[in-house]
């Protein structure tokens, strides 16, 4: 995955009051520092994302459970 890609965000059943404030985009804030795959970072288990609601208000933070745990490349 990489800090560009474009992703479903799921499960965000954030309120304010009673009126439904879902997340709507995630803002990759500290993708993987020295790994690029096609001239963009990539993001890790230790990545940081910013869950942002369609009025751009920050909703907390994304968070990637799993990932694969080895590639190589040449």
């Amino acid at each position: 995955m990489r800090s560009s890609d474009t992703f479903l965000v799921v499960g965000c059943p954030f309120f304010i009051g009673t009126v439904a404030h879902p997340c709507v985009e995630v803002r990759w804030v500290q993708p993987a520092a020295q790994s690029k795959s096609s001239g963009d970072f990539d993001l890790t288990e230790a990545s940081v994302g910013l869950c942002v609601a369609a009025d751009q208000a920050v909703q907390g933070t994304a968070i990637i459970q799993f990932t694969q745990p080895r590639v190589s490349g040449r």
